[in-house]
């Protein structure tokens, strides 16, 4: 008797760790299995292929583009229409919108692990863009070719390591504004960004059935304002301060505008 008592017990147990650990020892399997994945050094020739493929996914979406011609720098903005997905790699794919919100540039972001390493590719019909950041530094590539390197979002460098400007992104004016001051002594000035999705996660969620409604919300929505232009409309006659110019906008714009952690 006191033998099929322990072995009905011992079922009980059985089917209480099947019903209530297992879930959470899936759940914890799969957590270390994104967490590796997420931190996993990318080989060499794996991150010249995901290059490829976002070559291929901004070229099939660049027939709405207008020609840049039509613009000018002060055509930046930071109205993006978008989609996204967040997975072991995070990806943002989209095009950026003018002043008068014709489709001036097309673009495709991917981020991956805790730190930052993000890759970003946009083009529009004159230039092409592509950002490797990483850490304190971030390679920029302008037409296929190595244009230089920003250092801490601060210190602007070209080809040949040679300083050509410098910016300080957090001192902004009473309108929001940095200044980009070249070694020519040239300044122009651009608009911080911020994530301006409508969307964020709620940080009073606590649980779905909660009485309080906004607590039954894990995201909550927002209006995010009007979209701006991200650079002071004025001529600049240097082509390359006005390249070096271009690229601190579109990636204040594309990198700034969009949170995946929020």
């Amino acid at each position: 008797m006191i033998y099929f008592i322990v072995v009905v017990l011992a079922i009980i147990i059985l089917i209480f760790l099947a019903l209530f650990l297992i879930p959470f020892l899936g759940t914890g399997i799969l957590f270390g299995y994104v967490l590796k994945n997420s931190l996993q050094k990318k080989s060499p020739e794996f991150l010249e292929k995901e290059k490829l493929e976002m070559e291929v996914k901004v070229a099939s979406i660049m027939g709405e583009l207008e020609p840049w011609k039509k613009f000018s720098v002060a055509d930046i903005t930071n109205n993006l229409q978008y989609s996204f997905r967040k997975w072991l790699s995070n990806v943002l794919t989209g095009k950026m919108l003018s002043r008068d919100g014709s489709p001036v540039m097309v673009f495709q972001r991917i981020d991956r692990g805790i730190y930052i390493d993000s890759r970003t590719l946009a083009r529009s019909t004159d230039f092409k863009i592509y950002y490797e950041y990483k850490g304190n530094e971030n390679l920029i590539y302008f037409n296929d070719k190595y244009f230089g390197k920003i250092i801490n979002n601060c210190e602007v460098v070209n080809s040949l390591h040679e300083r050509v400007a410098v910016y300080y992104r957090k001192m902004i004016d009473e309108q929001g504004m940095f200044t980009v001051e070249f070694t020519s002594k040239n300044k122009y000035k651009l608009a911080a960004n911020y994530d301006r999705k409508v969307f964020v996660t709620n940080p009073y969620y606590e649980h779905p059935n909660s009485p309080i409604p906004i607590k039954r919300r894990l995201k909550v929505y927002r209006d995010p304002g009007p979209s701006f232009s991200l650079v002071e409309s004025v001529d600049i006659d240097d082509p390359n301060e006005k390249n070096w110019i271009i690229v601190i906008a579109v990636f204040e714009s594309i990198y700034f505008g969009f949170e995946f952690t929020s």
